[in-house]
């Protein structure tokens, strides 16, 4: 990046200094004079190729081959998609579950009734919300939850036997 600074001003100031206009040229091979630069080495054919550049052109025309430039160009654009993608953590999240367990298990006294086994199911699920608070941290969530739950047991006065719950909750820093 310095070497292209230096280049820049060099080339700025050899324009300045001089009212002649400049020549965009390819350098495709180097003398080798004690290992010195002696100038491109430019056969006739290339020589049509060449065109004058006002030092504004040669500017613009390095501008705009510098990948850097390119890429220093979508930077707002990436710099906002990252916004974006960090305001994503204040999403809602939904959550769900859902739990199923079959119990069957030998009778322990002939009070429970005339089966030899105790048998039994239970069937629930849960559905809950939880969001963060932009600015201050705060979480809420809120969640329902549900079972149900059946028995062959005959002391038992409730099958099937319901059991439901809502939560809200807050979780705020001081």
């Amino acid at each position: 990046m310095h070497c292209r600074l230096r280049l820049i001003s060099a080339l700025m100031t050899a324009c300045l200094a001089s009212s002649a206009p400049v020549f965009a040229q390819s350098t495709t091979g180097r003398g080798a004079s004690a290992g010195r630069y002696s100038g491109p080495e430019v056969s006739v054919d290339q020589l049509a190729n060449v065109r004058p550049l006002k030092l504004d052109q040669a500017i613009a025309l390095g501008v705009q081959n510098n990948l850097d430039v390119e890429v220093n160009r979508y930077q707002p654009y990436i710099s906002k998609l990252d916004s974006e993608a960090a305001w994503g953590a204040y999403d809602p999240l939904f959550e769900g579950d859902v739990t199923y367990g079959d119990q069957v298990k030998p009778a322990a006294s002939f009070l429970q009734g005339a089966d030899p086994q105790e048998t039994g199911a239970q069937f629930g699920g849960a559905a809950g919300l939880k969001v963060l608070i932009p600015y201050v941290g705060a979480s809420v969530n809120l969640e329902y939850d549900s079972t149900r739950t059946t028995t062959n047991m005959v002391f038992s006065s409730l099958s099937p036997m319901y059991d439901s719950g809502l939560t809200l909750g807050a979780n705020v820093p001081l």
